[in-house]
This record gives C-alpha cells, sequence and structure tokens, in this order.
C-alpha cells in the first residue's frame, strides 16, 4: 500500500505503563529522529503516572492517557490529523488555540489580473482556487502570511455576479458561495459598481499594517498579487503528489 499511496503519513503508536528517561534503552532519541523525517508518534499512558515522561517522546499534543476523556476518540483524531496536511508552498490554517483547518493557503509571488490570477491558482494545483475570507481571523491570517513580501494589495476570490446582483466566493470544482453580512471589511465608499466586478486587498490611508480592507477593481485591466486556496490532502482528498503541478 505504501508504494501507491506514497504520501500517506507515517504514524507510530506507542502504549506503556512507565517511561524511564535517560538509561541505556531510552527511545527518545530515536522519537526524535523519526519526528525529525516526518512521522508523527502517539503515545498513551496506560497508567496515569506515567503520562507526563511519555508525552515527550509524542509529537506536539499527541500524548494522550488511558485514564482521560475517551482516549480512543482522542487517538482516532490524532490519526486523522497526521493524515492532513498541506501541499509544498501552501500553509496551513490554524487559529491563535492551535486548532488546525482544512484548509492551505499560498501567496504568490507572480503579479496578474483577478482573471489570470484565478486561472493560474487553479492551474498550480488541481482544485485550487483564489482565497475565501469568511472571518476576520481568516482576513488576519492571510495578511500575515503576505507580511513578508510588504504587499500593498492582493487579489481574493471574491467576484460580482450579475446574474444574480451580488457578490460571491469562489470554491472548488466551479461552485460557488454567496457573500453573506458576517464580515464586510470593505473600503469606505465601496463596493462601487464603477469599479469592476472584482476584488482585491488594499491598504487603507492608515499606515497600520492591519488596516487591510476590500476593494471592488477592474477583473481585466488590474494588476496583484493574490493568494491562493485548497483543501488539505487527507484520507477524502488524497494527493498523489505534494511539489508537482497536478
Amino acid at each position: 500500500m505504501s508504494d501507491r499511496r506514497p504520501n500517506a503519513k507515517n504514524v507510530v503508536v506507542l502504549y506503556s505503563s512507565a517511561y524511564s528517561q535517560g538509561n541505556v534503552q531510552d527511545p527518545m532519541q530515536s522519537a526524535i529522529q523519526l519526528k525529525s523525517q516526518g512521522v508523527t508518534i502517539i503515545t498513551v499512558a496506560i497508567k496515569g503516572a506515567a503520562w507526563p515522561t511519555l508525552s515527550l517522546l509524542a509529537s506536539p499534543d499527541n500524548g494522550f492517557s488511558v485514564t482521560g476523556s475517551d482516549v480512543n476518540t482522542l487517538v482516532l483524531n490524532a490519526f486523522c490529523q497526521a493524515n492532513c496536511f498541506c501541499k509544498s508552498g501552501f500553509t496551513r490554517l490554524v487559529d491563535s488555540s492551535g486548532h488546525q483547518y482544512g484548509e492551505c493557503v499560498a501567496v504568490t509571488n507572480n503579479v496578474n489580473n483577478w482573471v489570470s490570477a484565478s486561472v493560474d491558482c487553479s492551474s498550480w494545483y488541481r482544485g485550487s482556487f483564489l482565497a475565501s475570507e469568511f472571518s476576520s481571523f481568516k482576513h488576519s491570517f492571510i495578511l500575515n502570511l503576505t507580511k513578508p513580501l510588504k504587499l500593498d494589495s492582493y487579489f481574493i476570490g471574491l467576484s460580482y455576479n450579475k446574474f444574480t446582483s451580488g457578490y460571491q466566493w469562489q470554491q472548488p470544482n466551479g461552485t460557488i458561495i454567496a457573500l453573506d453580512s458576517t464580515f464586510l471589511p470593505w473600503l469606505t465608499g465601496y463596493p462601487n459598481n464603477m469599479y469592476g466586478d472584482c476584488v482585491k486587498i488594499i491598504r487603507a490611508n492608515n499606515p497600520s499594517a492591519q488596516n487591510m480592507v476590500w476593494m471592488n477593481a477592474h477583473c481585466y485591466e488590474e494588476v496583484a498579487n493574490y493568494v491562493c486556496q485548497m483543501n488539505t490532502c487527507d484520507t477524502n482528498n488524497y494527493c498523489a503528489t505534494l511539489n508537482d503541478y497536478d
């Protein structure tokens, strides 16, 4: 199976009632080496007293105890998380508490108009599209990814649909999601139907790095960097390659 699914992640599960550090059989160095090679280690302490030290062998947040709450569910979730990852060049969406989402985003160095940017995202990896921003959290997450490039503007996957008379978000496989009123960081005076049907993020007059807002723009005439998004690779979305166009 491993030859046919080369990118499925390897996981080691260790059940133990005790762990004694520092002796000749200490597996710590082996655990460090395995984790450096991308292997996820899950530890389960059979006795609660062993949990603090046994967890040192585990990958982050993957040390559990049978005396804890529903250890089987926790281990199953750890397996799911281990096999949920992003393709090369993409960063997984994660919040301040460390919770990871099934979305990956990538800021490009390319400059294109909105339509060409959309095509380039989908050409980069199958299932990739211009990024959505349903919340201030996602907006800030993407903004932080753009900071190393010091961008003053970049396209996102929001555009106006004249047939439905409303803005909508790009999604994979040509599906769309209508813009709702939950999060609308428009520049004052926008959207303005004189300035095109596609949306980019620009730096407002305030020099604050956080003050980036939406502005509708012409889909073909204006150019900017852009942010692509795709779903994580997982058991339902197997990724045959990580680095090549597919």
